[in-house]
């Protein structure tokens, strides 16, 4: 077995794992979202936290498989005539998802920064109408550059939009948002601390659970944002830097594998920042363990 197959194997059999994980990880957190027993996911800015984690659901549902099937075909040695369409349905649909996903992102990003700025205009601006109009657009612009690949446009050309216009852009908006506003709460922290000095250690308590979880998010945006950039740059630009498609087939590799490593690990950090999205998850299972006992 060459060093390509061993390779093809491997991201092969990576890419099935994780994309059981994303599935499996997103569907939990898909159920928690819709059971809400404790009526907390009814803000008009969770439609944001739907988008995501739905798009991610797909990504690991078609995507993922897609990609996987045409890994092992070039594993296989196939010589199959739909591979190229296969190649183009798993690109189209990893380029959408995963761009509704960092959008949507984006948005509910947006709408903690004006109920932190502006809490007394937070429910005239935010809605679920205009947060649902918001989705809408999301959905519809993340499907411009996917939807070249349909009309025939060359798909290196789409992979440089995808990765400059896209998802660069989107991740630089994303930490902008985040730094203002964590910028934004600390300075309302510091006030209230000045004015109201007793309640000072509970300002204190929540300071410091909000910091932690904005820096987990960030860290998690950034940390596996940025590996991605690279590897993403060097599969599109390396042509110079390989004297062969070894190093350009490795460096794909590396971008779509931690794309999903990514995307798997989003409803673990979900878990981590959101205590209320344990206890859901805790109570919505316990109550049907209680149900299938009480039958049996």
């Amino acid at each position: 077995m060459d060093d390509e197959n061993v390779e093809c194997l491997s991201v092969a059999l990576i890419l099935s794992l994780l994309s059981v994980s994303i599935v499996v990880g997103h569907a939990l957190m898909l159920i928690v979202l819709w059971k809400d027993p404790f009526r907390r996911f009814r803000t008009a800015a969770t439609l944001f936290v739907f988008g995501m984690v739905l798009a991610n659901f797909l990504s690991g549902l078609s995507a993922g498989p897609l990609l996987v099937f045409r890994i092992s075909a070039i594993y296989a040695s196939l010589h199959l005539s739909g591979l190229e369409t296969v190649s183009c349905a798993a690109n189209f649909l990893l380029y959408w998802t995963t761009s509704v996903s960092y959008l949507s992102m984006l948005g509910l990003s947006l709408c903690q920064y004006i109920g932190v700025k502006m809490p007394h205009k937070q429910p005239e601006l935010i809605t679920r109408k205009t947060t649902a109009t918001s989705l809408a657009i999301v959905t519809f612009v993340s499907l411009l550059i996917p939807s070249l690949l349909v009309m025939g446009v060359s798909p290196s050309f789409v992979e440089k939009l995808q990765l400059h216009v896209a998802f660069q852009l989107s991740n630089f908006l994303l930490c902008a948002v985040y730094a203002a506003l964590g910028r934004e709460y600390l300075r309302q922290v510091k006030r209230a601390m000045d004015s109201i000095q007793f309640t000072s250690s509970c300002v204190r308590v929540r300071d410091r659970n909000f910091t932690r979880a904005n820096l987990l998010l960030l860290a998690s945006v950034t940390v596996l944002s940025v590996p991605i950039i690279i590897a993403w740059h060097i599969s599109v630009y390396g042509q110079k830097l390989f004297s062969s498609e070894a190093g350009l087939r490795a460096s794909r590799s590396i971008t779509i594998t931690i794309f999903f490593l990514k995307i798997a690990l989003d409803p673990l950090i979900y878990c981590l920042r959101l205590p209320i999205y344990r206890k859901s998850f805790k109570r919505i299972f316990k109550f049907r363990q209680h149900q299938v006992g009480n039958v049996a």
